[in-house]
Protein backbone atom coordinates (compact mmCIF):
# COMPACT_ATOMS: atom_id res chain seq x y z
CA UNK A 1 0.00 0.00 0.00
CA UNK A 2 0.82 3.56 -0.62
CA UNK A 3 2.01 4.91 2.66
CA UNK A 4 0.65 8.96 1.49
CA UNK A 5 -2.16 10.13 -0.48
CA UNK A 6 -1.40 10.56 -3.83
CA UNK A 7 -2.92 13.81 -5.18
CA UNK A 8 -5.64 12.71 -7.24
CA UNK A 9 -5.89 15.32 -10.43
CA UNK A 10 -6.57 14.52 -14.07
CA UNK A 11 -7.48 15.10 -17.48
CA UNK A 12 -8.73 12.04 -19.48
CA UNK A 13 -12.15 13.59 -22.07
CA UNK A 14 -14.97 12.58 -20.93
CA UNK A 15 -17.30 9.57 -22.90
CA UNK A 16 -20.03 11.28 -25.06
CA UNK A 17 -22.93 9.35 -23.33
CA UNK A 18 -24.97 10.47 -20.32
CA UNK A 19 -27.36 9.03 -18.15
CA UNK A 20 -30.18 9.28 -20.17
CA UNK A 21 -28.55 7.63 -23.65
CA UNK A 22 -26.94 4.94 -25.02
CA UNK A 23 -23.92 4.93 -26.54
CA UNK A 24 -22.94 5.18 -30.57
CA UNK A 25 -23.23 1.22 -31.63
CA UNK A 26 -19.98 2.07 -33.36
CA UNK A 27 -17.10 -0.37 -33.93
CA UNK A 28 -13.22 1.43 -33.57
CA UNK A 29 -12.77 1.96 -37.11
CA UNK A 30 -11.44 5.46 -36.60
CA UNK A 31 -8.57 4.24 -34.80
CA UNK A 32 -5.30 4.59 -36.31
CA UNK A 33 -3.71 1.28 -36.92
CA UNK A 34 -6.86 -0.35 -36.18
CA UNK A 35 -6.89 -4.17 -37.88
CA UNK A 36 -9.54 -6.82 -37.70
CA UNK A 37 -8.37 -9.86 -35.13
CA UNK A 38 -9.97 -12.90 -34.99
CA UNK A 39 -9.58 -13.30 -30.82
CA UNK A 40 -7.99 -10.96 -28.45
CA UNK A 41 -7.82 -11.66 -24.76
CA UNK A 42 -6.69 -9.73 -21.72
CA UNK A 43 -6.35 -10.84 -17.86
CA UNK A 44 -5.56 -9.33 -14.68
CA UNK A 45 -5.53 -9.08 -10.77
CA UNK A 46 -4.18 -6.51 -9.29
CA UNK A 47 -4.46 -3.47 -6.66
CA UNK A 48 -4.02 0.45 -8.63
CA UNK A 49 -4.32 4.25 -7.74
CA UNK A 50 -4.91 7.05 -9.67
CA UNK A 51 -1.34 8.47 -10.11
CA UNK A 52 -2.02 11.72 -12.21
CA UNK A 53 -2.61 13.68 -15.31
CA UNK A 54 -1.89 11.58 -18.82
CA UNK A 55 -4.18 12.97 -22.37
CA UNK A 56 -3.25 12.42 -25.48
CA UNK A 57 -5.21 15.46 -26.64
CA UNK A 58 -6.36 13.81 -29.69
CA UNK A 59 -9.83 13.84 -29.49
CA UNK A 60 -12.43 15.13 -32.31
CA UNK A 61 -12.81 19.01 -32.00
CA UNK A 62 -15.68 18.81 -31.05
CA UNK A 63 -15.22 16.29 -27.53
CA UNK A 64 -15.26 18.16 -24.28
CA UNK A 65 -11.30 18.22 -22.31
CA UNK A 66 -10.67 17.54 -19.51
CA UNK A 67 -8.49 19.88 -19.15
CA UNK A 68 -5.31 19.33 -16.84
CA UNK A 69 -5.83 21.66 -14.27
CA UNK A 70 -6.71 19.79 -11.16
CA UNK A 71 -10.26 18.66 -12.15
CA UNK A 72 -11.02 15.50 -14.59
CA UNK A 73 -14.34 16.40 -15.15
CA UNK A 74 -16.09 13.82 -13.56
CA UNK A 75 -18.81 13.80 -10.09
CA UNK A 76 -16.84 13.51 -6.80
CA UNK A 77 -17.17 10.57 -4.86
CA UNK A 78 -19.24 10.60 -1.50
CA UNK A 79 -18.77 8.82 1.44
CA UNK A 80 -22.25 8.94 2.15
CA UNK A 81 -23.06 8.03 -1.30
CA UNK A 82 -26.78 8.51 -2.94
CA UNK A 83 -29.76 6.58 -1.02
CA UNK A 84 -31.37 3.61 -3.16
CA UNK A 85 -34.88 4.30 -2.20
CA UNK A 86 -35.78 0.17 -3.33
CA UNK A 87 -32.83 -1.54 -1.98
CA UNK A 88 -32.51 1.07 0.98
CA UNK A 89 -28.46 0.88 0.57
CA UNK A 90 -25.85 3.17 -0.42
CA UNK A 91 -24.50 3.88 -4.02
CA UNK A 92 -21.63 5.93 -5.01
CA UNK A 93 -22.15 8.48 -7.91
CA UNK A 94 -19.65 9.92 -9.98
CA UNK A 95 -18.17 8.09 -13.51
CA UNK A 96 -15.02 6.86 -11.59
CA UNK A 97 -15.99 6.94 -8.06
CA UNK A 98 -12.71 5.04 -6.47
CA UNK A 99 -9.32 6.17 -7.57
CA UNK A 100 -7.39 3.38 -5.09
CA UNK A 101 -8.87 -0.03 -5.79
CA UNK A 102 -8.59 -4.18 -6.59
CA UNK A 103 -9.80 -5.64 -9.67
CA UNK A 104 -9.72 -8.60 -11.07
CA UNK A 105 -10.42 -9.25 -15.06
CA UNK A 106 -10.70 -11.50 -17.50
CA UNK A 107 -11.74 -10.36 -21.23
CA UNK A 108 -11.92 -12.29 -24.61
CA UNK A 109 -12.96 -12.39 -27.86
CA UNK A 110 -13.13 -15.37 -30.14
CA UNK A 111 -16.78 -14.95 -32.05
CA UNK A 112 -18.16 -13.37 -28.93
CA UNK A 113 -16.92 -11.61 -26.08
CA UNK A 114 -16.93 -12.96 -22.98
CA UNK A 115 -15.76 -12.65 -19.64
CA UNK A 116 -16.05 -10.83 -15.83
CA UNK A 117 -14.69 -7.92 -14.06
CA UNK A 118 -14.77 -7.61 -10.27
CA UNK A 119 -13.84 -4.33 -8.83
CA UNK A 120 -13.52 -3.32 -4.86
CA UNK A 121 -12.38 0.17 -3.57
CA UNK A 122 -9.82 -0.04 -1.29
CA UNK A 123 -8.06 2.58 1.84
CA UNK A 124 -10.52 5.52 1.35
CA UNK A 125 -12.82 3.97 -1.35
CA UNK A 126 -13.63 0.85 0.85
CA UNK A 127 -17.46 -0.17 -0.21
CA UNK A 128 -17.08 0.94 -3.53
CA UNK A 129 -17.87 -2.08 -5.32
CA UNK A 130 -18.87 -3.74 -8.42
CA UNK A 131 -19.01 -6.68 -10.48
CA UNK A 132 -20.85 -7.97 -13.77
CA UNK A 133 -20.27 -9.75 -17.17
CA UNK A 134 -17.61 -8.50 -20.56
CA UNK A 135 -20.36 -7.74 -23.18
CA UNK A 136 -18.04 -6.49 -25.75
CA UNK A 137 -14.24 -6.43 -26.59
CA UNK A 138 -11.84 -4.10 -28.67
CA UNK A 139 -8.34 -4.58 -29.65
CA UNK A 140 -6.33 -1.03 -28.97
CA UNK A 141 -4.24 1.36 -30.72
CA UNK A 142 -1.29 -0.38 -29.88
CA UNK A 143 -0.76 -4.37 -29.69
CA UNK A 144 -0.49 -3.78 -25.72
CA UNK A 145 -3.64 -2.56 -24.95
CA UNK A 146 -7.18 -3.89 -24.99
CA UNK A 147 -10.59 -2.20 -24.20
CA UNK A 148 -13.80 -3.49 -23.02
CA UNK A 149 -16.48 -3.49 -21.41
CA UNK A 150 -20.44 -4.69 -20.38
CA UNK A 151 -23.00 -4.32 -17.88
CA UNK A 152 -23.25 -3.71 -13.85
CA UNK A 153 -25.03 -6.32 -12.14
CA UNK A 154 -24.49 -5.99 -8.56
CA UNK A 155 -22.27 -3.20 -6.57
CA UNK A 156 -22.80 -0.10 -4.90
CA UNK A 157 -22.34 1.99 -7.80
CA UNK A 158 -25.30 4.52 -8.98
CA UNK A 159 -23.94 3.88 -13.00
CA UNK A 160 -25.02 0.55 -14.98
CA UNK A 161 -22.14 0.26 -17.18
CA UNK A 162 -18.39 -0.52 -17.15
CA UNK A 163 -15.54 0.22 -19.52
CA UNK A 164 -11.74 -0.42 -18.97
CA UNK A 165 -8.95 0.12 -21.49
CA UNK A 166 -5.97 -2.08 -19.89
CA UNK A 167 -1.92 -1.42 -21.17
CA UNK A 168 0.50 -4.03 -20.94
CA UNK A 169 3.82 -2.67 -20.18
CA UNK A 170 6.04 -6.02 -19.69
CA UNK A 171 7.19 -7.57 -16.74
CA UNK A 172 10.90 -7.15 -15.09
CA UNK A 173 12.78 -4.80 -12.69
CA UNK A 174 13.08 -2.04 -15.23
CA UNK A 175 9.23 -2.88 -17.12
CA UNK A 176 6.99 0.40 -16.65
CA UNK A 177 4.34 -0.40 -14.42
CA UNK A 178 0.84 -1.39 -16.61
CA UNK A 179 -1.57 1.21 -16.63
CA UNK A 180 -5.27 1.54 -17.16
CA UNK A 181 -8.41 3.35 -17.48
CA UNK A 182 -11.85 2.75 -16.28
CA UNK A 183 -15.43 4.74 -16.35
CA UNK A 184 -18.78 4.42 -15.28
CA UNK A 185 -21.73 5.07 -17.29
CA UNK A 186 -25.35 4.86 -17.85
CA UNK A 187 -28.14 3.91 -15.99
CA UNK A 188 -29.31 0.29 -15.05
CA UNK A 189 -31.73 0.62 -18.11
CA UNK A 190 -28.54 1.94 -20.32
CA UNK A 191 -27.61 -0.92 -23.16
CA UNK A 192 -24.15 -1.04 -22.96
CA UNK A 193 -23.15 -1.10 -26.17
CA UNK A 194 -19.73 -0.58 -28.09
CA UNK A 195 -18.47 3.25 -27.30
CA UNK A 196 -17.89 5.54 -30.65
CA UNK A 197 -14.26 6.45 -29.03
CA UNK A 198 -12.72 5.43 -26.12
CA UNK A 199 -10.80 7.25 -23.41
CA UNK A 200 -6.82 8.25 -24.09
CA UNK A 201 -4.21 8.55 -21.06
CA UNK A 202 -3.30 6.05 -18.60
CA UNK A 203 -3.34 7.71 -15.08
CA UNK A 204 -4.01 4.77 -13.08
CA UNK A 205 -1.14 2.56 -12.11
CA UNK A 206 -1.00 -1.16 -10.78
CA UNK A 207 1.28 -1.59 -7.92
CA UNK A 208 0.31 -4.61 -6.73
CA UNK A 209 -0.11 -7.69 -8.99
CA UNK A 210 -0.03 -7.98 -12.85
CA UNK A 211 -2.38 -7.96 -16.36
CA UNK A 212 -1.12 -9.03 -19.74
CA UNK A 213 -2.87 -8.17 -22.94
CA UNK A 214 -2.14 -11.43 -24.92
Amino acid sequence: MFSSIIAMYGCDPTVTSNDSETFTETALNSVPGANPWTGTKATGEFQAMWQGCEDGHEEPPNHEEGGCEGHDGEESHSDDGLTNDIHDEVTHSGNRPARDFYVQFDAQLKRDAKGNVTFLGTNDYEGVDFSGPVTWVEHGRNSNELFFGGKITDGTVSRGCFLFSVQDNGEGKKAEADRLQYRLYGSSNTACQIPDHFPRGYPIAVYNGNLKVH
